[in-house]
């Protein structure tokens, strides 16, 4: 956890201890005096009444909200119409919880370039650590290698282990874009510090995901927790993904263009990026694609088929192809598995 996080919790966990502490002498101080002076239970009632209703308003909202902040690695903060009742849809919060896990696992698995990404193996996938009622805080954390699971065993990863890192990381990473895009950092500026073209791409298509529509009653996503660099919550709003969106509209800036053959694994619909992956005589085993609108079509035809992809290329420092900007796609072998998608947005 860093510094300015635990002395945030810290402060407001104080904070919060002292108004109880004041409180609680409130209410004995009125009970001393209702008796010296013969007070009925109606009066002692009527005076306790508000410190009573101020510690309830603590114990049911403020400490888990403290907690919240205390317990989650990614902390999430819903506000809208869809959450002003007490007990919000098990559907938009499944939603959220797909979301969340598909768009960590995404940028961790693009952070350390494996393979067959998206939702975390069971060692390394975040768990819930808080559900605070108010707006809605929805708190995720990292498993404790140290911890033994529901069956006795230990995570046969360690807190050394690449993926485990790398998820820690994209935490992190998803935490610092966001708020940078908030401060009104421009493209390039996100570009010179993330220069690999598919991190960069996954993280910002990641973000842009997490940021709400506006459409299911969700109005803003106040990101925070303890593995997010910075004391302040970043606010993500429908404005925020659009201006996200135009962003990775096109994310490829060479004119290079190369033809790739492999086979599409993963598609999501909504930014129009494919992952092609046993590539055919190439230096990389995969490549992040995003094709045109004019190309919808085919490219919904062609999750699990051999397809053939040209279009402008960007490459890592190392000069591997790491993006595609497809110009043309042509399906030239059958699907062979079941189709999947990347979950849609909240």
């Amino acid at each position: 956890m860093n510094d300015a996080h635990q002395n945030t919790q810290s402060a407001w966990g104080d904070v919060l201890n002292s108004q109880v502490k004041f409180l609680h002498a409130q209410i004995a101080a009125a009970i001393s005096m209702v008796e010296k002076q013969g007070g009925s239970s109606e009066l002692l009632e009527q005076i306790c009444s508000p410190y009573y209703k101020l510690l309830q308003g603590i114990y049911e909202d403020d400490f888990p909200i403290a907690r919240a902040m205390e317990c989650s690695d990614l902390l999430l903060q819903l506000e809208g119409t869809a959450l002003k009742s007490h007990t919000p849809r098990i559907s938009l919060i499944g939603t959220v919880f797909s979301s969340v896990r598909r768009q960590v696992g995404d940028v961790a698995h693009a952070l350390c370039g494996v393979m067959n990404g998206g939702v975390l193996p069971k060692d390394v996938d975040l768990g819930l650590s808080a559900f605070a009622p108010g707006s809605l805080y929805l708190g995720f954390s990292l498993p404790d290698p140290t911890v033994e699971d529901e069956n006795g065993e230990r995570n046969v990863l360690g807190t050394e282990d690449p993926l485990y890192k790398a998820t820690r990381e994209a935490i992190r990473t998803l935490g610092i874009i966001s708020r940078r895009i908030n401060e009104g950092v421009s493209p390039e500026e996100i570009e010179k510090d993330w220069p690999d073209p598919r991190i960069r791409d996954t993280t910002l298509s990641a973000i842009q995901h997490l940021a709400p529509t506006g459409r299911a009653g969700i109005d803003s996503v106040r990101l925070g927790g303890r593995g997010v660099p910075g004391a302040d919550f970043t606010q993500l709003t429908p404005d925020f993904r659009k201006r996200v969106r135009g962003w990775i509209e096109h994310p490829v800036k060479s004119d290079e263009v190369e033809e790739f053959v492999g086979v599409v694994r993963e598609i999501d619909l909504d930014l129009r990026r494919i992952e092609i992956r046993r590539l055919v005589e190439t230096v990389v085993e995969e490549i992040r694609c995003v094709y045109p609108r004019e190309l919808a079509a085919v490219a919904g035809k062609s999750l699990d088929a051999k397809v053939k992809a040209f279009g402008k290329v960007d490459r890592s420092a190392d000069g591997k192809p790491k993006m595609l900007e497809i110009q043309r796609l042509e399906i030239v072998g059958a699907p062979s598995a079941p189709q999947t998608t990347f979950p849609d947005s909240f």
